[in-house]
């Protein structure tokens, strides 16, 4: 490693010896990119459930039995979208005073943040933050269902004010 940081302008530090992000570090307006990856499980089918095969079939008159749709795999949706996400202080009341800071992040050296939130529906969401030193921020999101089944992967480019010459 000290050879590499002798032949480098930028020096190699531990991962343990990076500054930490703090909170105030992502107040504010961001713009996102987020590309999402939905998950759609095929559906059971009943044992005297027959498909209807199309006429220009191969095989002439093959039907879907239940052992083929054990082997089917589940099916992935992707879509994209552009949104404004403004982050402001949660307040907390300790002692009765306010406390200006998200206390259910993990704060990481590096600039690297995680955290676990739950849904709605009982199912958990696993997020992966980095700040990059540009002032970019790239996430991971993993949402779970109620099952512990994966239902939805996020990835997310942020950056503070607009996108500038397609850069984000």
């Amino acid at each position: 490693m000290a050879i590499i940081s002798k032949e480098t302008k930028n020096p190699v530090v531990p991962f343990s010896a990076r500054p930490r992000l703090s909170p105030e570090s992502l107040l504010g307006s961001w713009n996102v990119f987020q590309m999402i990856a939905m998950v759609v499980y095929p559906e059971p089918s009943s044992s005297n459930t027959t498909y209807p095969t199309p006429s220009s079939s191969l095989s002439g008159s093959m039907a879907d039995t239940e052992e083929e749709n054990k082997d089917k795999q589940p099916s992935l949706v992707y879509s994209c979208r552009e949104c404004v996400r403004k982050r402001k202080p949660q307040s907390f009341a300790d002692d009765g005073k306010e406390v200006e800071y998200a206390n259910d992040i993990l704060w990481l050296p590096g600039g690297v943040s995680s955290h676990l939130q739950p849904t709605s529906l009982g199912g958990v969401v696993l997020a992966v933050g980095w700040l990059g030193s540009d002032g970019s921020r790239l996430s991971m999101e993993r949402e779970y269902d109620e099952n512990g089944c994966l239902a939805e992967v996020r990835c997310n480019s942020e950056v503070r004010g607009g996108w500038v010459g397609g850069r984000m």
